[in-house]
């Protein structure tokens, strides 16, 4: 009981030294105090947390970030001959580390206007209230890399959500993966980085590209996996397929 009485005396103690705070218990004692002034003051309050709630962010934000090493692909694929990180090694990588500066990521699915895709939503909260908003179109996962269809209607959920999760993860931490040289010795392959990784993914929109052909060509699991020397190469062949009114511009 006293460490809960001394608890709340504290909270207290913290929320009477807000200035505002103070102005706006004074004008609720007085009578004449008028309404349209109280109201400013709430409304100053609330921007004032909102930007000290935004600033802990960023600051836990960049932390984290310098925290979160380059991820070893620990899988492979048969289909694709490629290694990639899986989901529950991003996840052990990072999770702790997001968790030890406030963070807590919440995914879920929204309706996507690309026809054959799941849309996965990200938000990232921070303890100190602010959060913000990731999202990414996902291919459904039914399929071979021959177009056979080899997964159920819920298989093909679990596998896209799975795979979008993972890449929503890497994405907004902007964090590389590389291949394992037995040792963890050894300069790795620079994988794209968030810019590269937007060209790609409008060119292929733009020019109508399977994705799955696509990464099956670049041999790599996803676009996260694109070692960035091949970068210009696959940018110039999709620019090849562009209309050529458009690929001149």
């Amino acid at each position: 009981m006293a460490d809960t009485q001394y608890d709340i005396v504290e909270q207290e103690g913290a929320v009477q030294s807000d200035p505002i705070f103070a102005l706006i218990e004074r004008a609720a004692t007085d009578p004449n105090f008028d309404v349209a002034k109280m109201e400013k003051l709430l409304e100053m309050q609330e921007r004032q947390q909102a930007s000290n709630a935004k600033s802990a962010f960023n600051r836990d934000f960049v932390a984290a970030k310098k925290a979160i090493k380059p991820l070893v692909r620990n899988k492979y694929n048969q289909q694709t001959k490629s290694h990639y990180v899986d989901l529950d090694a991003v996840a052990d990588a990072i999770d702790p580390i997001l968790a030890d500066h406030g963070f807590a990521p919440t995914f879920g699915t929204a309706a996507s206007d690309m026809e054959g895709h799941y849309k996965m939503v990200c938000d990232l909260l921070h303890e100190d209230g602010h959060e913000r908003h990731y999202e990414a179109n996902i291919p459904v996962d039914a399929t071979g890399i021959k177009g056979t269809r080899n997964k159920t209607d819920t298989h093909a959920f679990g596998s896209s959500t799975t795979y979008g999760r993972r890449y929503l993860k890497l994405m907004i931490f902007d964090i590389a993966t590389k291949d394992d040289d037995g040792n963890g010795a050894g300069p790795q392959p620079e994988t794209l980085g968030p810019e590269e990784m937007t060209v790609l993914d409008d060119l292929i929109k733009a020019t109508g590209t399977d994705r799955t052909k696509f990464f099956k060509y670049a041999k790599v699991d996803g676009m996260a996996d694109i070692h960035l020397k091949n970068f210009e190469p696959l940018k110039k062949i999709l620019e090849a397929k562009l209309p050529k009114e458009e690929s001149a511009q």
